[in-house]
């Protein structure tokens, strides 16, 4: 059976979030957390935060095990951009953009 999280408006953009996804994917819970905590990157406490989240409904909602919880899907999506506008020299301005993210999280008895 599957259970899934999502943490949706992160303000981290995806590709920085994408880095630390990629270290845990498809690896088993337990030893996730264990990388993660190694991880010192400001998207990794929203990783740890979605899995913890995913780890909740699983043994709460299902009645799975912690122990034999595995990560299956790890995605990380674009979500809101906001523009702001940067003043730049000679009269002309720039755009600034603050990315926000989404993150969904799979996980797997077995």
């Amino acid at each position: 059976m599957k259970v899934q999280a999502c943490l949706r408006m992160v303000r981290v953009g995806s590709r920085k979030l994408n880095d630390v996804a990629s270290l845990v994917r498809r690896k088993n819970l337990k030893e996730a957390f264990h990388i993660l905590k190694g991880v010192h990157k400001k998207a990794a406490l929203d990783v740890i935060k979605v899995l913890r989240s995913a780890q909740a409904n699983a043994s709460h909602n299902h009645g799975m095990l912690e122990e034999k919880l595995f990560v299956d899907e790890l995605t990380v999506g674009k979500s809101l951009v906001l523009r702001r506008r940067e003043i730049r020299g000679r009269g002309r301005s720039g755009v600034i953009k603050k990315e926000f993210s989404q993150i969904r999280a799979v996980l797997v008895e077995g």
